[in-house]
């Protein structure tokens, strides 16, 4: 369950890549689950039915984004977080002082 859940935070970040394979190892787990741990536990048609849901949320989405791809590359570079530069920061110019005073320093000078 835990594997699944995870997976749709990397599907949103659309990084489909570590989210199937999570997906997939949740599968195999439910599918392995009784000979690992020596018993099924009652819930396990449950489990294994929220992964092959879950995988098809998965490929539906991704097939999704193939389409928008390939309609529209800029849009998809614009969605696709997994690749996305940082925004440059302004260079900080002439003026710019550092200070190495904490606020407990600042406290203990405006009250003296």
């Amino acid at each position: 369950r835990n594997c699944c859940s995870l997976s749709d935070f990397f599907v949103n970040e659309c990084m489909f890549w570590t989210a199937e394979y999570l997906l997939q190892s949740a599968a195999v787990m439910c599918e392995k689950c009784e000979s690992i741990c020596g018993f099924k536990p009652d819930n396990m048609e449950e489990l294994t039915a929220e992964c092959k849901r879950d995988l098809g949320n998965y490929y539906s989405t991704r097939l999704k984004f193939a389409k928008t791809c390939a309609e529209s590359p800029g849009l998809a570079e614009e969605v696709w977080r997994g690749e996305r530069k940082a925004p440059s920061q302004p260079d900080p110019g002439e003026g710019t002082r550092l200070s190495f005073t904490c606020s407990a320093d600042a406290a203990a000078g405006a009250a003296g």
